[in-house]
């Protein structure tokens, strides 16, 4: 036993110098040390990791990931372009639009109120978009507008003939229009035999400028107003106001539709400023292209919105129906 005890002995003894003599060799570091540097890197690991790139970040043959594209309208020259900057209120009464009211009259009974013709744009120099349309616009606006007691027959009482240049401007929610427009009333030999006095007046005509500015406080919902000056004029003085309010659909609608209502207030010097008070309401669409047709009802009450019978007071109720460019 004592022979095998010595013999463990000292090679314990000989594995110990051993390692001494290469821990002086190396000039390896003292105890301490290694346990701080132990300590150091097991402290280390128990921290959050440090996330790792990714291999493709530093792979200069790797295919970039593609970023969301935002399309933004295209500015440039529009030769008959879509939309309107600047639209035709949608209850004034003597805008250039396609409509047929069928209106209650006091004087007349039934009457029928047509209009042919439209505002449409020829020129744009700014965004292409249809709907809200940035930049400045060159337009063209046109319109027969007719009082009938007979649809079917055209039994005509009078007509008012509209030609207009307007020039419009539009940035954001803000739209500006200037322009000039020829109006002249026709009165017809049927409406001067019920109105004998109508013989000895000379046709109510107007050529005015206009300045008018809008503004969208909400996607639907509109404020205008404009002041009118007649340059040259017969019968019709000077000066003509307007402005309203009018909440319709800006974007295209569903084949449902969505509702609108308008109201315009429409003064004029040769009445004492007393003009017309035009409210609507009810249903509208409007189409890609920016085109809007509606459905509604309609009240009028103050002087006469056909020319002809400019000083005549009346008051309408009625249903129509309405296309606006």
């Amino acid at each position: 036993m004592k022979t095998w005890y010595t013999l463990i002995q000292q090679l314990r003894r000989s594995i110990r110098t051993q390692r001494l003599e290469q821990t002086h060799a190396l000039g390896f570091l003292p105890t301490t040390g290694v346990k701080l540097l132990i300590l150091t890197l097991a402290w280390g690991c128990l921290l959050d990791p440090i996330p790792l790139a990714r291999a493709d970040e530093f792979d200069p043959f790797a295919t970039p990931v593609a970023e969301p594209l935002v399309v933004l309208p295209q500015w440039g020259w529009h030769f008959l372009p879509e939309g309107l900057i600047y639209h035709p209120y949608l209850a004034g009464p003597k805008e250039s639009r396609t409509s047929v009211e069928l209106l209650k009259n006091d004087d007349f009974g039934w009457i029928y109120d047509s209009s042919i013709g439209g505002q449409w744009g020829f020129l744009r120099v700014g965004s292409d978009d249809p709907y809200s349309p940035t930049g400045v616009q060159f337009d063209l606006e046109a319109s027969a507008q007719m009082r009938q007691t007979n649809l079917a027959s055209l039994d005509l009482l009078t007509s008012d003939i509209r030609v207009g240049f307007p020039v419009s401007f539009g940035r954001n929610n803000h739209q500006t229009k200037l322009g000039v427009y020829f109006l002249r009333s026709h009165p017809t030999d049927r409406l001067i035999d019920r109105i004998p006095a109508l013989r000895n007046e000379d046709f109510f005509q107007r050529q005015s400028l206009v300045l008018g500015h809008s503004r969208y406080f909400a996607e639907r919902f509109r404020l205008y107003g404009e002041a009118g000056y007649a340059f040259k004029s017969t019968i019709s003085k000077k000066w003509e106001l307007q402005f309203g309010a009018e909440y319709a659909p800006v974007m295209p609608t569903s084949c449902f539709g969505a509702p609108f209502i308008a109201a315009n207030a429409y003064l004029r010097e040769e009445v004492d400023f007393g003009g017309t008070l035009t409210l609507q309401a009810g249903w509208a669409w409007r189409k890609k292209n920016g085109r809007l047709f509606r459905i509604g009802a309609q009240y009028a009450n103050g002087m006469s919105n056909q020319f002809a019978l400019h000083d005549r007071f009346e008051q309408q109720l009625g249903i129509g129906i309405w296309h606006d460019f």
